[in-house]
């Protein structure tokens, strides 16, 4: 009963400090925090889980690339350090991400699935794309997505913005995580988690006011 206790109190907390609690969506509210919960169930306790073991291993494999070449370049010796082991591999990540997102798959997806995130918790598309998008990418990469309309955000939607991105781990940095020896299954759940998690809360805490 204890993590209850404490997302209760949480929620509560961030219900308390908003900025207008009459204009708090409840119905967007509630539906996020039910996706939170069963994105959990569902990575966790269904035969869905296979394929986030699936991505995990092809993220670990993406790692062992990475090492392959830090090594080759560096030697056995320098890997063990965080230089020239670690970095090697956020810089790997990045390029990926780089490149998939000069080849617009990436904006495909943020579209289609962001779309589909807006329609379902009932918010505007620009925040279920940048929800989606943090899944991904970090918080300074993921509003890049967005320069064209930041100057007409309004407070509610850029406070999704940074919330969501503090609520992410970028695909760089986690691929860091994974070298380190931190379970990938449990990483990538956890990033699909936050998602609609960092949604509700930036809600709770600063609603849309007409």
């Amino acid at each position: 009963w204890l993590p209850v206790i404490f997302m209760a109190l949480m929620v509560g907390g961030c219900a308390l400090t908003s900025t207008s609690r009459k204009h708090i969506p409840l119905f967007t509210v509630c539906v996020a925090f039910s996706m939170q919960f069963w994105f959990c169930v569902l990575t966790s306790r269904t035969s869905f889980a296979w394929l986030i073991s699936y991505l995990a291993c092809q993220m670990t494999n993406l790692i062992n690339y990475a090492n392959a070449g830090a090594e080759f370049v560096f030697g056995p010796d320098l890997i063990s350090t965080f230089a020239f082991g670690v970095l090697p591999i956020i810089v790997w990540f990045s390029t990926i991400v780089s490149v998939l997102l000069y080849c617009s798959l990436l904006q495909l997806i943020f579209q289609h699935f962001g779309g589909f995130f807006a329609w379902v918790l009932q918010v505007s598309r620009v925040e279920g794309i940048i929800v989606i998008a943090n899944i991904f990418l970090s918080m300074t990469e993921a509003p890049l997505l967005l320069t064209p309309l930041l100057k007409t955000l309004t407070r509610s939607q850029l406070f999704v913005v940074m919330v969501g991105g503090f609520a992410s781990v970028a695909g760089s940095v986690l691929g860091a995580y994974i070298s380190f020896g931190i379970d990938a299954d449990d990483l990538l759940a956890a990033c699909l988690m936050s998602a609609p998690a960092s949604l509700a809360i930036a809600k709770l805490m600063v609603p849309e006011t007409p």
